[in-house]
């Protein structure tokens, strides 16, 4: 599988969102097609973004409005790593571990949308020979799950307030804790 070309493990009937959209429809292709990533696409069916099932839920989370109401061009990622199908399916593998990412969408010399590869697509093709050993392919394979799988560091969340206002995402103001208080002992109910 190591010489395998993208096109003959990824998947070619992949449905995607146009940039006009919002994360319902995303939704909606996730929910009716099983699966967890949309690409997103312009008129002329290029790749200009990609959303992910996290990025709907975190889109919900932070905006606290309905899933139609969320314009899918903020909540896209943007910086969008694809391959071709004339591409080895190592080359693509190489792709994901740098991006650390699951799934990349597979284009055409114009950038139009040709298909979807994914880790379980190249999974799915890793034959294990006779003698039960895994062929390289899959320790190519377990070692871009493992990169991927890494903690990333840990980052700041701020919950938005409003949403989007003059098409930005407006930050709320970073909710302050009090600190808790310890209750004393005598004061709590007795026991039956």
């Amino acid at each position: 599988m190591n010489q395998s070309k993208v096109s003959e493990v990824m998947t070619a009937a992949v449905k995607s969102c146009p940039i006009a959209g919002s994360i319902n429809d995303a939704a909606q292709i996730m929910w009716e097609n099983d699966c967890g990533c949309v690409p997103i696409v312009d008129e002329e069916t290029r790749v200009v973004g990609v959303v992910t099932d996290r990025d709907l839920a975190m889109a919900t989370y932070t905006q606290g409005r309905p899933l139609f109401d969320i314009a899918i061009e903020p909540v896209m990622s943007k910086k969008v790593v694809t391959c071709g199908p004339d591409d080895s399916v190592s080359f693509a593998l190489k792709l994901m571990r740098e991006a650390k990412v699951h799934r990349l969408p597979v284009v055409d010399e114009a950038g139009k949308l040709a298909g979807l590869i994914s880790l379980s697509d190249i999974g799915r093709e890793i034959e294990i020979d006779s003698a039960g050993a895994r062929s390289n392919p899959a320790i190519e394979l377990a070692d871009v799950v493992a990169s991927i799988r890494k903690p990333r560091p840990p980052i700041t969340v701020v919950a938005l307030q409003g949403g989007v206002v003059d098409g930005a995402l407006k930050p709320a103001m970073p909710r302050k804790r009090s600190p808790r208080k310890k209750k004393d002992p005598s004061q709590r109910p007795a026991k039956p």
